[in-house]
């Protein structure tokens, strides 16, 4: 997929009355995916994606609109890359065995002035897990996870995470399940709210939490009107 648009140029009253103007915008995107049945137990999916996202950007200090009230002439590149692969093991009734590793690099590259040095930035979050989800009877079941999360800024250390999951889902009766789960879970900054012109912070730091959960949930059917 390849786009190219040209964005008109605006008043943008929330910000001051900043006047800008995208003389260039330009979006690239490609994908691949694939789906192997490797036996009749195991299988394997993949993903590859490349995504760009590159402008010129113009800002006035007035209505003008012409070269002698530009206030800068900026230049900004994005583009990411990534790569994900899971695969399921079932080697029983009982179990059924899930892995994955995720891996997604984020660069920016900007020019503040056209007449001033080219600026990067990048982040790569990665994060590799084991499930399996085990039914020792019918209506009963639970899944168990462990995982690493990897996150690395610029020159910084890559940096290790460690993630858990343990879900339980039990039949009470015919149409109504019990369910509860704990978990600890992370969230990455991005590179806008790392690096953005207007609010990022470079020191922000990763979010580590514990999360828990408990919940009944049903299926009823009226004439017409299923009901979850």
């Amino acid at each position: 997929h390849e786009a190219e648009k040209n964005v008109p140029y605006g008043v943008y009253r929330y910000l001051d009355n900043r006047y800008f103007r995208f003389p260039e915008w330009l979006r690239y995107h490609a994908a691949a995916d694939g789906f192997w049945i490797l036996t009749e137990k195991f299988d394997l999916r993949g993903n590859l994606a490349y995504d760009s996202y590159q402008d010129r950007l113009i800002s006035y200090t007035n209505a003008s609109f012409n070269e002698n009230s530009i206030s800068f002439n900026s230049k900004l590149e994005n583009f990411t890359y990534s790569t994900a692969w899971t695969g399921t093991y079932k080697p029983g009734n009982a179990h059924v065995f899930s892995f994955g590793l995720n891996s997604t690099e984020f660069v920016l590259e900007k020019k503040p002035d056209l007449d001033q040095k080219w600026i990067e930035h990048h982040t790569n979050t990665s994060s590799l897990y084991l499930e399996d989800m085990y039914q020792p009877a019918d209506g009963t079941s639970f899944r168990m996870g462990i995982g690493s999360n990897l996150f690395s800024q610029g020159n910084k250390t890559l940096r290790n995470y460690f993630a858990f999951s343990i879900l339980a889902d039990h039949k009470i009766l015919s149409k109504i399940m019990l369910n509860a789960g704990l978990s600890k879970m992370q969230r990455f900054p991005t590179l806008n709210s790392l690096y953005s012109q207007d609010y990022g912070n470079p020191d922000l730091k990763p979010e580590d939490g514990i999360k828990y959960e408990m919940g009944v949930s049903g299926k009823f059917s009226v004439p017409g009107f299923p009901i979850n």
